[in-house]
């Protein structure tokens, strides 16, 4: 009994609601017709798909007119962001370029430089960085090279040179690694980056690759010079000599791109000197002295003391004597 009494109780209440609902959909359908008719009495020359486009043409025009004049702001904010960003890498660039050269000339950087690099240091803080580009990486190898962190400048600079396919950028990234890894006595590392600059770009036409070029051969000559009086130091006076050979050989060759290059001039004086070849080295040196002032004289004097062999005070008499 109680089933059945669910049952039809049930069946009931769906009846009511269906009729419910078909009285309302022929309310809707009245209405519908009532204002269409109406519609067509008042407007009955214009079909509705012209009163649509009319409407639409209406529409679209204030919403095109809006986003003109949204799009207007933005485009010119960006516009002004853009000028912003192309200054800030010429100066990046022009900073990288100076310092990258005061580190071939073993000059330190000016104050106002080195306030530069590290409010650009500071400044990529904020930045995560797998978002940094080669220059970010190249000022902060140059920041950690002028703090006296050799190690963390060598792995700053070859992050500059993987993360790049700027020619110039990757040039001056591997040679201011070899020039870290000289400093800090790994003289066949530092030879191998700059072997680097001189393979990939031995050829280049261009000026600014031509010059990183010349300072990578001199870089390498100087570290073959540096390593042979390592050897000879160590008693091994024939392969000593050899070394000097070829240092002399990437010396000349930078010359030849450069030939009035202190720095250049200075270390193929050195050479001579060592192959015993004193007057040649006389006159080569005092021309370097000549062309460089102090900074060279200091940076020969200092040369002598690295690896340093008996002659060498002989060396530097003649520096001081220029």
């Amino acid at each position: 009994m109680t089933v059945i009494v669910i049952f039809f109780s049930l069946r009931s209440k769906n009846e009511a609601v269906l009729e419910a609902k078909e009285e309302a959909r022929r309310e809707i359908e009245e209405q519908a017709r009532k204002f269409i008719v109406e519609w067509l009495e008042n407007d009955g020359k214009t079909t509705l798909t012209d009163k649509i486009d009319t409407l639409l043409a209406s529409e679209t025009g204030k919403a095109v007119a809006e986003i003109k004049a949204a799009a207007g702001g933005v485009l010119d904010g960006l516009n002004k962001e853009r000028e912003v960003a192309h200054q800030q890498n010429e100066r990046q660039h022009d900073l990288i370029k100076r310092l990258s050269a005061e580190m071939a000339g073993r000059q330190a950087p000016t104050q106002d430089e080195r306030k530069a690099v590290e409010e650009s240091a500071k400044n990529l803080e904020a930045k995560p960085a797998k978002d940094y580009q080669s220059e970010d990486w190249m000022l902060l190898g140059l920041n950690a090279y002028w703090e006296k962190k050799p190690a963390l400048a060598v792995e700053y600079f070859s992050k500059a040179a993987a993360f790049t396919d700027a020619p110039l950028i990757q040039a001056q990234a591997l040679y201011n690694r070899g020039v870290t890894l000289g400093d800090m006595g790994r003289h066949d590392e530092a030879i191998a980056s700059y072997d680097e600059v001189v393979k990939r770009y031995g050829s280049a036409p261009e000026a600014a690759l031509r010059e990183q070029v010349a300072m990578a051969l001199n870089g390498r000559g100087f570290n073959l010079l540096l390593k042979a009086k390592m050897v000879w130091s160590d008693g091994d006076e024939s392969t000593a000599r050899l070394l000097l050979s070829l240092a002399m050989t990437d010396v000349l060759e930078a010359l030849t791109r450069r030939p009035e290059d202190p720095i250049f001039l200075g270390n193929q004086g050195y050479i001579l000197f060592l192959q015993d070849q004193r007057d040649e080295a006389h006159a080569v040196l005092a021309k370097a002295i000549a062309l460089g002032g102090e900074e060279v004289r200091k940076a020969e004097l200092a040369d002598a003391e690295v690896h340093p062999l008996p002659q060498d005070e002989d060396f530097k008499a003649l520096i001081n004597s220029l």
